[in-house]
């Protein structure tokens, strides 16, 4: 029995070791990249107050859905986190 255990040890080690680089990379990508797609999104949301005082409807619709994107992507890689922990 302990040695099928230390088999399996040998064996997942290289998946833990690997998950636990992205799980890493993932954090940092996320914190990182909060900065860049923050402000990004502030500028999507000046854009969109823009068009909207404007009554660009059209453009309106765009911004609100880049702005969605954007926030997805946001939980998207928040949910990816959690579930690689």
């Amino acid at each position: 029995m302990k040695a099928v255990k230390m088999i399996m040890r040998v064996v997942l080690l290289p998946l833990i070791a690997v998950l636990w680089v992205v799980d890493v990379l993932a954090n940092l990508l996320l914190t990182l990249g909060s900065y860049v797609i923050g402000a990004l999104m502030f500028f999507i949301l000046c854009c969109g107050i823009y068009t909207a005082v404007k009554q660009l409807w059209n453009q309106t619709l765009l911004m609100i859905l880049m702005e969605g994107f954007c926030v997805l992507v946001f939980f998207g890689t928040g949910r990816f986190i959690i579930m690689l922990e």
